[in-house]
């Protein structure tokens, strides 16, 4: 992304391609990916060297990112009604997805945000957790501009819903079970049923009884699962929106806590059921 956004800068004679940084920081990621340091088996104390450069690195990465696309965005038209957000799709393929932006309103933070496209079009878009949420669709390695406006309205009827137990949009159906596994997806596009039964969290054992730090013995790994992380389950919808809904289900066992959130998009982010 670094890479792609400083040709683009230097392209509109906004920056000069930065060679030396771009290089010094990749030196320092590779030398992560010798043998011992990518297995797990160095010494640890190289391990704190390895930690520093790979911060070290992406801290100059993300640098030469924010400055090549501020470089590129001083080249945009950015006067809108509200708030512009330029967005960037660093991929070699046309996409729409979800961006999350924090945007400092002068008048504080809203309940609801109307945000329009560079076409003049609105699109799917909400508050959560004071962050604005919207649908973006960018060509390849591509720039737009989108305008925020704080707003009390609805942009009218949304794909989405969500409930404590089940969350659906335009391609999928999904239902919880009162344990708080996803027990069933529906492809509406196909019309079938991708489960054949309940996704469940299993705890397994993996002690390997030579190299630990990579094997995985063949007996434990068919070994059926020591317990599943089920009820009792706290399920609540954190998002109910236009552009995404979420439930979180919280569960604890074997002395440990999951926590997860099933998250639903509109558009053609959409078309895959997140698990964070």
């Amino acid at each position: 992304a670094a890479e792609k956004a400083s040709i683009a800068a230097e392209w509109l004679g906004a920056r000069p391609y930065p060679l030396e940084r771009l290089n010094d920081a990749w030196t320092l990621v590779m030398g992560g990916h010798f043998h011992d340091l990518a297995a797990g088996t160095a010494t640890p104390k190289s391990y704190e060297f390895a930690w520093n450069d790979d911060v070290i690195a992406m801290n100059q990465f993300a640098g030469v990112l924010t400055n090549a696309t501020e470089g590129v965005s001083s080249a945009l038209d950015t006067q809108t009604k509200g708030i512009p957000i330029v967005v960037f799709n660093p991929l070699n393929i046309a996409r729409e997805d979800l961006v999350e932006a924090t945007v400092n309103f002068p008048e504080g933070v809203p309940k609801s945000v109307r945000v329009t496209g560079p076409d003049g079009k609105e699109v799917p878009a909400q508050m959560s957790d004071g962050k604005v949420i919207f649908a973006a669709k960018l060509p390849s390695v591509g720039y737009a501009v989108f305008d925020v406006l704080p707003d009390a309205g609805t942009i009218g009827e949304g794909t989405l819903q969500a409930s404590q137990s089940s969350l659906e949009n335009a391609y999928y159906s999904v239902k919880l079970n009162s344990n708080g596994d996803v027990q069933s997806i529906f492809d509406k596009s196909i019309g079938r049923e991708l489960l054949s039964a309940p996704a469940r969290l299993a705890i397994s054992s993996d002690n390997p009884e030579h190299w630990p730090a990579w094997n995985m013995d063949w007996d434990q790994e068919q070994a059926a699962p020591k317990e599943y992380v089920g009820a009792p389950a706290k399920i609540r919808v954190v998002e109910d929106g236009r552009a995404r809904v979420a439930v979180e289900v919280s569960r604890e066992i074997a002395g440990s806590k999951f926590v997860q959130r099933i998250r639903l998009a509109a558009g053609d982010a959409g078309k895959r059921v997140e698990f964070a």
